[in-house]
Parts: C-alpha cells; structure tokens; sequence
C-alpha cells in the first residue's frame, strides 16, 4: 500500500504483492514429516491385514535403491493410455521400467555370482585359483560319460568350447578373475544406474520447462493486450473473457519462476531446452541397450557358474564317496 492506503503497482500495471506465511505448512521439514506419519498409518492398516507389503514415503536414492523412478502422468495422460493412446510421458515411463526390471534382474545376478565365488573360495581351501578352463573341461568329461550319442557329446563339446573362447577373450583365467570381472561389472551398473538417475531427473524438469514456457508464450499475447486497455470495467471485462487463457499464463509463469529460480539466465531458451531433451533421450536409449548387453554378459557368466559348480559338486560327491569308502575298509580291518 501506499501512504494512502491505495494498492501499488509495478511498471507492467500488476499489483505489488508479498507473501507472508502464518504457519508451518510450506516448509519442507512439514511435508517430510507428514510423509513419513502418512506412511507409518498405511503400515500399520497393511500389517492389521496381513498384507505382504510396505510403503515407504522417502525416494528411492534415499532408500539406497538402484530402481529408476518413474514420472508423474496424471488423469489425462492415464485416460489417453487407457484408450490405448501412447504418450511422451507413458512411453518414458514404460522404458523406465523396463530398465528397472533389467536392473533388479542384473543386481541379484551379480550378488548371486558375487557370494558364489566367495563361498566356493572358501570351500576349496587350495592355495591357488583353479583355472576356469581345466574345470570346464573336467565339466566337458563329467557330461560327455553320461552321453548316449555323438551328437551329444558334440553338442558338449561345442557348448564348452564356447565358453572357454569367452574366458580367453574377456582374459578370464581363475575364480580370482571371475570375482574381478564381476566386480567390475557391478561397479559399471553401479554407474550406468546413477548416469541414468541423473537423466530421467533432467529429462523431468525439461520437460515442465518446455511445457511451462509453451503455455507461457501461447498466453502472452492475451495477457499484454489488457494493458492497453486503460478502462477498469473494460479490462475486468477483457480478463473475464479470457480468463482461461489468464490461469494458463500465470500458472506457467509460476511453474517457470520456480523452476528458474536457481538459474542466473531466466531467458526461455526452448528450442535448446528440446535439444538438450533430445539428447539425453537418445542416451538414455543408449544406456538402456548397455543394461540389455550386460544382461546377455551375465548370462554367460551364470552359464559358466552352472557348469564349474557341477564339476566342484560333483567332485565333492566323489570325495565324499572315496572317504565313505575308505571308513567302510577300516571297520572291515
């Protein structure tokens, strides 16, 4: 107000405003604190009925999950996908969670491998790593004495030898270089995860920017128009017909100063904002067909697993028969 308590007006004509909050409500610690009450309730109504599941109010990086989350579509995006109309956002979301599924499925593999190696070391009790080949050619014997035919003992010779060409290849001689290599892998997934974390979270807020900005400048024409309208009831007129475009336009000029708020440039730079989404989409892309070809690298190694773990089993059901044996003679003596 000015001195005599009139509304003041900044040099567009709008109405100088300042918000004073009365109440707790719009800091963050508030809505954090809700969250967790809110899910704490919902788990305790899970746990009266039984149910086999859990919430969890805080993000998956939080948690210290590997998932991906996924973005918000809303009602009218739900509706055109229920119609079977494919959407911008449902298609991300889609790919999201393909590339969660692959990732879960690619975590627990290398976990699985990971506690293999270590117990089978441990187990094994030599001083040196057996070699990956010799085992797989004992695995080679052990299948083919159990063969009816030729065909398949070449089949397990084809199968073997395949597998040997990939320990060559990938330099993999001992379970020492079985343990590294999948160190290794875990490590990169590890990356991969926070590279495409990291993507979906830009690709998120380019596009609010471009959606904001779109909505922004499809209003604006509207908007400036009012001001060289210099009749009250003429403009409360004008802003009652286009009081749709007007919500619009304020709207997305919220959504901008909110998410403009930390950049020194407050410029709408759409067309690079598309092609900085288009980018990161194709890398994305990218990402998604390393996580599909770490899949087909896991199998392989899960494949190598299965046949040293026969041969080590199988030994051991020899040495436990030999030992049977040998208290058998004893007793007799």
């Amino acid at each position: 107000m000015d001195k005599n308590g009139r509304r003041i007006r900044d040099a567009k004509g709008n109405y100088v405003w300042k918000s004073v909050p009365t109440t707790d409500w719009g800091e963050k610690e508030t809505l954090l604190h809700w969250r967790q009450e809110w899910a704490n309730y919902v788990n305790r109504e899970l746990e009266k009925k039984n149910a086999p599941v859990k919430i969890d109010h805080r993000s998956y990086k939080e948690q210290g999950t590997h998932q991906l989350p996924t973005i918000h579509e809303g009602p009218t995006v739900r509706a055109m996908e229920k119609k079977g109309i494919r959407t911008e956002k449902g298609n991300l979301n889609r790919m999201i969670r393909a590339a969660n599924a692959l990732l879960k499925k690619l975590i627990t593999r290398y976990q699985q491998l990971a506690a293999w190696i270590k117990e089978i070391k441990e187990n094994l009790n030599e001083p040196v790593s057996p070699s990956l080949s010799l085992l797989l050619m004992d695995y080679l014997k052990m299948r083919n004495a159990g063969a009816y035919s030729n065909k398949a003992k070449n089949n397990n010779l084809k199968q073997v030898s395949a597998e040997i060409v990939y320990l060559e290849q990938h330099d993999l001689s001992t379970l020492d270089d079985l343990q590294a290599v999948t160190d290794q892998y875990r490590e990169k997934l590890d990356q991969l995860n926070r590279k495409m974390r990291d993507s979906e979270k830009r690709q998120k807020e380019l596009k609010e920017l471009i959606s904001a900005a779109e909505r922004y400048g499809s209003t604006k024409e509207v908007v400036d128009d009012m001001k060289n309208i210099h009749f009250k009831m003429k403009r409360d007129q004008y802003r009652k017909d286009h009081e749709m475009d007007f919500n619009i336009h304020f709207a997305a000029k919220r959504t901008l100063d909110n998410l403009l708020k930390d950049m020194p440039d407050k410029t709408l730079h759409i067309s690079q904002w598309k092609e900085e989404e288009k980018q990161l989409s194709a890398e994305y892309d990218a990402d998604y067909e390393e996580l599909k070809r770490q899949r087909e690298e896991s199998k392989e190694l899960f494949r190598i697993q299965a046949q040293i773990d026969s041969v080590l089993k199988e030994r051991e059901r020899i040495q436990e028969q030999q030992s049977e044996q040998r208290k058998q003679q004893m007793d007799r003596t």
